[in-house]
């Protein structure tokens, strides 16, 4: 998913904030930059298989995440197995494994892809050829995706630093420390990096210098990443609120409060069409006007809804843990569409180049194209 047109539509919020040098493309968790989770235009459903990809050398490891770029699917396992898959037939380009697992979604940021694993060390590698560049140690576990705005890759950790790195030489910009553990990735626009974690905070930071600009109390932790849209920045807590935060940290717009008894937050929000979509631990799907907070309609899971949406022509697709992808039309919550994989699916669909592609906990992908 490509995010400088959504950057770029911030609009107030990025001016005069531009690096000397032109950003570089950008794909990866959410869309990156500002994680709205909006993906290029796919033709409605039905689906049909296309081809099907089981990662882990037969150790079943679970997909983390995927990223479509150039007529290539980038794929990336919780056993440390990173893939490099033609779109076309699924046959493999180029693949390499480390012995510690990868977490979340590989970032691209112009021909360089970028990771973390487990055990905190940032990787980069040639997406054409996968020659590693560089490694960089944030000293402590890394569970969210890296992010970046184009300029710099930002990482976060369970030790609560962001760290901003040159995607060249994997040279540290800045390192800031931003509360308690961050279980996932930061959030990047307008000249400004958003951060929520275990202190309930959330922090706006200098996208340049990592000076601290505001930083907003939340009351409750927030174990999913916050999206970035020019009303403000939603991010879901542990006790079943999603909040609207002023872009300046200065006030809270709104608070939704309908999560059933109170449950996780645990998916990140995805934004369009003046609509947040969140799923939840009551096994629902729950959609929200950005600008009132009210509900608009709520979608019931077979299964834990921790997987962040993705939105695409006025539909929303998010997996649960409960093994299905759903379809669900963006203004009704109707369902449109829905297919079964063999284990829970545990990372965003990627949306690209005319196809969808999902991964379930067992490392099985299945890349999807329009037709019966």
């Amino acid at each position: 998913m490509r995010t400088i047109a959504a950057i770029v539509a911030i609009g107030a919020l990025a001016a005069g904030l531009a690096s000397a040098d032109p950003p570089a493309a950008v794909d990866g968790y959410q869309g990156g930059g500002p994680l709205l989770g909006n993906a290029p235009k796919v033709a409605p459903p039905p689906y049909r298989e296309r081809w099907r990809f089981t990662a882990g050398d037969g150790d079943r490891a679970a997909i983390s995440g995927i990223v479509i770029r150039a007529g290539t699917a980038f794929i990336a396992d919780g056993r440390g197995g990173l893939y490099a898959l033609s779109l076309a037939d699924g046959k493999p380009r180029w693949n390499w494994r480390i012995e510690e697992g990868f977490a979340g979604v590989p970032l691209l940021v112009g021909d360089r892809l970028f990771i973390a694993d487990s055990a905190g060390v940032v990787h980069a590698v040639n997406a054409k050829d996968g020659r590693k560049l560089w490694t960089f140690e944030t000293e402590s576990q890394v569970q969210g995706s890296l992010n970046s705005d184009g300029v710099h890759v930002f990482a976060t950790n369970d030790g609560g630093r962001v760290v901003a790195l040159r995607p060249e030489d994997g040279k540290a910009v800045w390192d800031k420390q931003a509360g308690d553990r961050i279980n996932n990735a930061a959030a990047a626009a307008g000249g400004v990096v958003f951060v929520a974690g275990c202190d309930s905070q959330l922090h706006g930071l200098d996208a340049k210098t990592g000076e601290e600009r505001f930083v907003h109390d939340l009351q409750n932790v927030a174990p999913a990443s916050p999206a970035v849209t020019a009303e403000g920045v939603a991010v879901g807590t542990d006790q079943g609120r999603v909040a609207l935060v002023s872009l300046d940290g200065k006030k809270r717009l709104w608070t939704y409060e309908e999560v059933e008894g109170g449950a996780m937050v645990y998916a990140s929000p995805a934004v369009a069409d003046g609509v947040v979509v969140v799923g939840a631990r009551d096994r629902a799907i729950h959609a929200i006007d950005l600008k009132t907070g009210k509900r608009k309609w709520v979608f019931r899971t077979p299964g834990d809804a921790d997987v962040a949406a993705v939105i695409c022509d006025g539909r929303a697709y998010v997996g649960s843990r409960g093994r299905r992808l759903h379809v669900l039309d963006l203004r009704t919550g109707e369902k449109l569409w829905e297919m079964n994989m063999p284990r829970g699916i545990g990372a965003p669909v990627a949306i690209g180049e005319g196809v969808i592609l999902v991964g379930d906990e067992a490392g099985n992908v299945v890349c999807l194209e329009p037709g019966e």
